[in-house]
């Protein structure tokens, strides 16, 4: 038998995915069509400051303004042009004529994703490549010193992976045309933020920002640090929605929000220990909650029966079934684990601060964090308990609109209310009136933190007491399926 030789083993390690993108992107007219009025775009900006700027000699911030400039269209290229060329594609193959494509395919769904990634990530690539060259000519201009422009030049480089990102999750989004448009709008806003970002981010560190000292290096790492969880979850997220609905997606994803909780727990800790920043902290218990809140949504929306795939991988033993049941997919187990994330976080703040009491110095993080957990139990147990009682037979992704809104008019309704109810003292109408509210602790003002907690921490007790039959019953069905026959088919949601 001959051995393969090494450039047949490349040939099988490079991702086919990525080889398809490119070759159509080749092939295609946008990418050179905006490759040649990028290319256009600089030379007639430098072009344009060599030839009519008569005072070159005296202007020694010349170069960091042609710099700006040139970033401004290199930023536009690839924090619009690229990722919506790169969104529209995946979302035409995940339109309804495309979408068996995706599952006729022997690649797993993480190999459709990083392949899509890597396709993308090396156009961006060729737009800094082609950039850099004019680039160089500012340093010559004046008014730049290599480290700040290299700093510059590779955190815009993130941001542009961030950005190639948020558009294949925007692509792999499912859903109506409608929801589509919906997603597709959040996604620009969020591109639109990121290159506000970068444009600020890099005019101070060509500004002068002292790269060279841990005073900026130490917050710097830690940001790329938080960006790159970031940008992995959203990775996570891409793959858990081209998945097939019956396989085990939401395991990896699970894992991977495990991971993030400890490692931004860590790195928190690590600031307020080392240098005694008690916001990084606040902010982490903030996010957690953030977080897991909206794990909690996505739980409540998935299917509640496990499928036959699921079913093939639970372990007999009792000890690793019950840690299967908290990891793998099904809509009890989310919830499950989304509470005990949670009450973890929670937990794990109160800990800290019961060992350096200067914690507590800021409560309304802690107490947003504790509320917003409490509401976010409450409403969402009672959207999945009022859609199995008045739209049973409704598709389990529904109670995520029903949650949607059960808490618009539980936040909303008792505010106009006492509005209308206290038209000539609206300003000073009862707390009992915010209660429906999880935001209203943040409003100082109101003094309502004692009704919030205690309205939320009743309901929400209420509602989990009420699940734990709905648990307990699913649990017994999360068991082993040793064997599959022909007949055998996937109980419907319920």
């Amino acid at each position: 038998m001959q051995t393969p030789s090494i450039a047949a083993r490349l040939d099988d390690f490079i991702n086919p995915i990525a080889v398809k993108e490119l070759r159509q992107a080749v092939k295609g007219r946008f990418v050179a069509a905006v490759l040649i009025l990028f290319l256009l775009a600089q030379l007639i900006i430098v072009g344009c400051v060599l030839i009519f700027n008569d005072n070159i000699g005296q202007n020694f911030q010349l170069g960091r303004g042609v710099f700006g400039g040139l970033l401004i269209v290199l930023l536009v290229t690839c924090v619009f042009f690229l990722p919506a060329f790169t969104a529209a594609r995946f979302a035409a193959e995940r339109s309804d004529t495309n979408v068996d494509l995706l599952f006729i395919t022997t690649l797993r769904p993480a190999q459709i994703i990083w392949g899509k990634t890597i396709a993308a990530m090396i156009l961006v690539f060729l737009f800094f490549s082609a950039a850099l060259p004019f680039m160089t000519v500012t340093y010559l201009l004046r008014g730049l010193d290599i480290p700040s422009t290299l700093v510059a030049v590779a955190f815009n480089l993130l941001l542009a992976t961030i950005c190639i990102q948020v558009s294949i999750l925007v692509g792999a989004l499912p859903g109506s045309l409608l929801a589509r448009g919906f997603f597709f709008l959040v996604g620009l806003g969020c591109l639109i933020c990121i290159f506000v970002a970068g444009i600020v981010l890099a005019d101070e560190f060509t500004f002068g920002m002292g790269v060279t000292t841990w005073s900026f290096w130490g917050p710097a790492i830690s940001t790329v640090f938080l960006m790159l969880l970031g940008t992995g979850l959203m990775t996570m997220l891409s793959v858990a929605l081209v998945s097939p609905p019956s396989a085990n997606r939401a395991l990896p994803l699970r894992i991977y929000l495990l991971f993030v909780w400890a490692a931004t727990a860590i790195l928190a800790a690590i600031w307020y220990l080392v240098e005694g920043d008690r916001e990084f902290w606040e902010a982490w218990l903030v996010m957690m909650t953030l977080l897991f809140s909206a794990c909690m949504l996505f739980a409540v929306s998935e299917r509640h029966h496990p499928g036959p795939r699921v079913r093939k991988r639970i372990p007999r033993r009792l000890p690793l079934r019950i840690l299967a049941f908290f990891f793998y997919s099904g809509s009890a187990g989310g919830v499950c684990f989304s509470i005990l994330m949670l009450a973890l976080t929670v937990a794990a703040y109160c800990s800290l601060a019961a060992a350096f009491p200067s914690l507590w110095y800021d409560e309304e993080s802690f107490r947003f964090s504790v509320t917003f957990s409490l509401y976010a139990i409450a409403y969402l147990l009672s959207a999945r308990d009022l859609k199995q009682i008045f739209f049973k037979y409704k598709p389990a992704p529904y109670t995520a609109l029903f949650a949607f809104l059960l808490a618009a008019f539980g936040a909303v309704t008792p505010m106009i209310a006492g509005f209308l109810i206290h038209a000539n003292t609206w300003h000073r109408i009862s707390p009992l009136w915010y209660i429906g509210n999880p935001f209203a602790v943040l409003w100082s003002d109101l003094g309502v933190w004692p009704e919030c907690f205690w309205f939320s921490f009743a309901w929400a007790t209420i509602m989990f007491f009420l699940a734990i039959p709905w648990i307990v019953r699913r649990f017994r069905e999360f068991t082993r399926l040793d064997a599959l026959t022909l007949s055998d088919t996937e109980t419907a949601d319920g």
